[in-house]
């Protein structure tokens, strides 16, 4: 019964490993295939004929290196800056007391169930207001703040003992000092999480860049590759669609690769207990 319980297990995840990575596996080989491979029946993922010729396609018909700086510059910036402002957030919410600190946060946690769509025309009026349309600011600052960051970084922030930080204040820290040199180095791992989640998310949004750009100059990889596939809808050229996706998947899974080790790092709290 105990090997038959692994033997279970290892199937399970192997089958579950197939039905995750083989839409990944199409993609790319359907990327690398010429045009008459592409609507073979019945279709084939390995084997066959391949070819790189429609990677130097897509390069040459559209601009891809400012589609994916564009993309890049707006997906980090926003992360970044909603990583570094949920961290101030959940610092105080964790560590200060000031009234109605309570009323305040679950006025936060209570904006992460309503639905994008209900604010979307008030983010576009506003904005328009200010002037952003079409720019980065539109694409970037909206995000710079995130109710969900927040609360991840207060809960994280909370269970690190206030010993270390009473100790640092006593040694003349400022709370400026305690932020950056206690506070930060301690919450990496979920700062690691909060980039990458909101990244992501930014990554592939198309909603948003859909409504606040019109440029081609400010066009994101989500925006191009869906008039792509409206181009291609009947034709034969699918492979130049999997081509973009491919390309927009790679930074995604360069950035895990990199910032995984931080998921399994743990916080040393030197034996301090409360």
């Amino acid at each position: 019964m105990k090997y038959l319980k692994k033997i279970l297990l290892a199937l399970f995840v192997v089958a579950s490993a197939y039905l995750i990575l083989m839409p990944f596996a199409w993609m790319l080989s359907t990327s690398l295939r010429p045009n008459h491979e592409v609507m073979r029946y019945p279709p084939i993922i390995f084997g066959g004929i391949y070819t790189l010729d429609k990677y130097p396609e897509f390069l040459r018909r559209w601009d891809f290196l400012r589609l994916f700086g564009n993309t890049m510059f707006v997906a980090l910036a926003s992360a970044i800056g909603a990583a570094f402002t949920s961290a101030l957030a959940g610092f105080a919410f964790a560590k200060y007391s000031f009234k109605g600190k309570n009323t305040i946060f679950y006025g936060l946690m209570a904006t992460i169930m309503i639905p994008i769509f209900v604010i979307l025309v008030p983010m576009f009026i506003i904005l328009n207001k200010f002037h952003w349309y079409d720019t980065y600011y539109a694409l970037i600052v909206p995000f710079l703040a995130s109710p969900l960051g927040i609360f991840l970084m207060r809960q994280f922030i909370y269970a690190i003992p206030n010993d270390l930080i009473y100790a640092a204040r006593i040694d003349g820290c400022s709370e400026y000092r305690i932020f950056s040199k206690v506070i930060i180095p301690s919450t990496i791992p979920a700062l690691a999480s909060l980039v990458i989640l909101i990244f992501m998310l930014q990554w592939d949004s198309y909603l948003w860049p859909v409504i606040m750009t019109n440029s081609q100059k400010m066009k994101v990889l989500t925006t191009q590759l869906a008039m792509i596939s409206r181009e291609n809808f009947a034709s034969t050229n699918w492979n130049l669609t999997m081509v973009g996706a491919v390309l927009s998947t790679v930074p995604i899974v360069i950035l895990f690769l990199f910032m995984q080790r931080y998921f399994i790092s743990s916080i040393t709290m030197t034996g301090i207990k409360e």
